[in-house]
């Protein structure tokens, strides 16, 4: 069965609420992470269609555009695409919470899934709560449409630089 498709871009202020509280990003370093999502090779987070939407100092925001294919037998978009915006939307954080690019692995994430989604992009935000030399603390959001909160997730990165 088909399912619909939002046409209308949603208010940032709905799918980004968290975007405001983080500093406008260096051109040098925004440089280094635009083409995030758009690599030569195909990737998981292509599997799913991931976009990236905007970055700032420690902050992150992405989309995947809705399609039956991400969505379990129920039609509800799987958890398991919420877990890959929400962790994935941590990396650009990530990187661009540091001067240089570091290397980085995710070593834990805790997901807190409150609401399924249907017929209805993913938005996700990822942000730096606290980052050292060697670990990065993030928090990530995932969002419909609509604006209403369908996961949330704390993550610890290592990292290296």
């Amino acid at each position: 069965m088909p399912y619909a498709h939002a046409v209308t871009e949603p208010a940032p202020t709905l799918v980004r609420p968290n975007s405001a509280r983080f500093e406008v990003l260096d051109p040098r370093l925004e440089q280094v992470w635009a083409r995030y999502g758009k690599w030569d090779t195909t990737y998981f987070p292509n599997l799913v269609g991931l976009e990236l939407t905007e970055l700032r100092v420690g902050y992150c925001a992405l989309r995947i555009p809705f399609r039956t294919e991400v969505t379990n037998p129920e039609g509800v978009v799987h958890g398991g695409v919420l877990a890959t915006a929400l962790d994935t939307a941590c990396v650009p954080a990530i990187g661009t919470f540091y001067d240089t690019r570091p290397q980085m692995l995710t070593l834990q994430m805790n997901v807190n899934y409150l609401e399924g989604v249907r017929d209805s992009d993913v938005f996700a935000e990822g942000w730096v709560t606290k980052g050292t030399a060697s670990i990065a603390l993030c928090s990530a959001e995932v969002r419909d449409v609509a604006g209403r909160l369908a996961a949330s997730a704390t993550a610890v990165f290592k990292v290296r630089l």
